[in-house]
């Protein structure tokens, strides 16, 4: 057995998996961060192990699996100035080691996200393809000849910021604008609608759009408003994606993601239709059929296949 754990911007999980990909134990709870305080969120994670995972089983697994929300710099066992939380270095590797005395792998969260698909998912017998996810923020995990490519420091395919956009020019997390994050993730959805309304000059007045959900519902209801966005949030998806098409074509594109599995429609119907492939071949772009199970179980691969390794 290893235990899995996946650090996202918002949501925070851990897992206790079997060699077989069989999750025998799950626990998730929110992403805590106090700013200026990196130790906060890894004390939380300790916590959710413990509270998860009884002691007699922590003893029997051959190691921690580390998926988190980049970037990263797996050599030091660190999550480096992310965008979507506000502390510029958390080290995680260190204090998890030291509190279970297991061996502890650690990458990126996309990385992961790969690796649970080629083995259990949508990547099965798949040489080539992208494991693309739109949740907090959005990355990919790209299999090319059956290999994961990692990068030269552990963060290839940070497409979130890819550029889609030069009209609105949304301010991204990572402090340029027009990326790709700053309009199709969760966390930036809503804002990217209020900038469209007002651009448009369109009345938002009596809509909710605190949050995606907010507005996805608002445009199944028929609000004018929402329904344009909807259109033009479908045509920037569909430019990230021509755009992963263009840099890496893949056989296959796999989404995952809380903005996907809310919306699959919405991807079938206003994003699909409008990607295109530079060469005229287009990938197949399926959704996870892990249902966001992937980076975990890719974590728990990262231990037993010992790659991606920070620690012994």
């Amino acid at each position: 057995m290893a235990i899995a754990v996946d650090i996202g911007a918002t949501n925070l999980r851990v897992g206790l998996i079997s060699d077989d990909g069989c999750i025998l134990r799950r626990a998730q709870s929110g992403t805590s961060v106090k700013p200026g305080d990196p130790g906060y969120l890894v004390e939380g994670v300790i916590s959710l192990i413990r509270d998860t995972i009884p002691d007699e089983q922590i003893r029997c697994c051959r190691g921690i699996g580390i998926s988190a929300a980049g970037p990263v710099d797996p050599f030091a066992g660190a999550i480096v100035n992310p965008p979507n939380i506000p502390i510029a270095r958390i080290p995680v590797v260190e204090s998890i080691r030291e509190s279970f005395c297991l061996p502890v792998r650690f990458w990126n969260d996309c990385f992961s996200g790969a690796m649970g698909e080629a083995r259990f998912g949508a990547g099965k017998g798949c040489d080539c393809f992208v494991y693309l996810t739109l949740s907090t923020g959005i990355g990919a995990g790209v299999f090319d000849d059956r290999r994961l490519l990692m990068g030269s420091f552990g963060n290839f395919a940070e497409v979130g910021h890819f550029t889609v956009d030069t009209r609105y020019d949304l301010p991204c997390g990572c402090g340029g604008t027009g990326h790709w994050e700053a309009y199709g993730s969760g966390r930036f959805i809503p804002s990217f609608f209020r900038s469209f309304c007002k651009a448009e000059g369109l009345s938002s007045s009596g809509i909710r759009h605190e949050t995606a959900k907010d507005i996805f519902s608002a445009a199944e209801q028929g609000d004018p408003a929402a329904m344009k966005f909807i259109e033009i949030l479908g045509r920037i998806q569909a430019t990230g994606l021509s755009s992963v098409i263009s840099a890496y074509d893949p056989e296959r594109i796999i989404l995952d993601g809380s903005v996907v599995h809310g919306n699959w429609r919405f991807f079938e119907t206003r994003t699909i239709p409008h990607v295109r492939a530079i060469g005229g071949r287009m990938p197949g772009i399926v959704r996870s059929p892990l249902r966001g199970d992937a980076p975990l179980l890719g974590a728990a691969l990262a231990v037993f296949e010992s790659m991606g390794s920070a620690g012994p």
